[in-house]
């Protein structure tokens, strides 16, 4: 379930960590500092165009900033790879899709 408060949480200490003021942000990404500040509190939520430059400028995936969690991209190779060292371990791996004929 999405939380907007968390999302605001994540994109204010971001924002710090690049040393940028909310009305700097607010600027870059083309919202009013009162919205940013919104943004940042979890009251309101950004449209979809100022959630794809808030992550750019903030340089992280939309997905990192609405649930936390990055997406990344692997190799078929690197794939194969996790799955046997998982499998060797007696793990799972979410979000690794591969069906049998693949592993």
């Amino acid at each position: 379930m999405f939380d907007a408060g968390a999302m605001g949480k994540r994109i204010r200490l971001l924002r710090k960590q690049m040393n940028l003021t909310q009305e700097e942000l607010a600027a870059q990404v083309g919202v009013s500092l009162s919205f940013m500040g919104h943004i940042e509190r979890g009251t309101r939520q950004p449209s979809l165009d100022h959630l794809v430059r808030l992550s750019e400028k903030l340089g992280v995936s939309a997905d990192f900033l609405l649930t936390g969690r990055e997406m990344i991209s692997i190799t078929r190779e690197q794939a194969h790879m996790l799955w046997d060292v998982a499998h060797n371990l007696g793990l799972t791996l979410e979000g690794l899709n591969m069906d049998e004929e693949e592993k």
